[in-house]
C-alpha cells in the first residue's frame, strides 16, 4: 500500500502531522485485510461443500439434507464459531 510506502509524506501533507491519525488509519486498514482474508476462506469452505456436491460425494435426498438442516442451524453455526447467540445472552441474564 502507497500509504505504508510513504508515510512520513502522508502524515505530512495529508494528515498535517497528525501521527495519532495515521495510526488509526493504519489500524483500520489491517482490520479490513484480514476480514477480506477471513472472507475468502470462509467462501473457500462453500466452493468446497459445493464441490462435495458436484463430485457426487454428498447425495441429497430428504434425509441427508434433514440433516444437514440441523447441522446447520444458526444458533448452532453461530456457537461452533464461537460467537454469542440471543439465546446464550438470555440464559446468562437468567443467571
Amino acid at each position: 500500500m502507497i500509504i505504508k510506502k510513504f508515510s512520513f509524506i502522508y502524515i505530512s501533507l495529508c494528515l498535517k502531522g497528525r501521527k495519532d491519525l495515521y495510526l488509526k488509519a493504519e489500524k483500520d486498514i489491517a482490520i479490513k485485510e484480514e476480514n477480506e482474508t477471513l472472507r475468502e476462506k470462509y467462501l473457500e469452505l462453500l466452493r468446497n461443500l459445493k464441490t462435495l456436491y458436484n463430485n457426487g460425494k454428498l447425495t441429497l435426498n430428504q434425509r441427508s439434507l434433514s440433516k444437514l438442516q440441523l447441522y446447520f442451524e444458526e444458533e448452532k453455526v453461530l456457537k461452533a464459531a464461537g460467537m454469542e447467540t440471543e439465546i446464550s445472552v438470555k440464559e446468562k441474564k437468567r443467571n
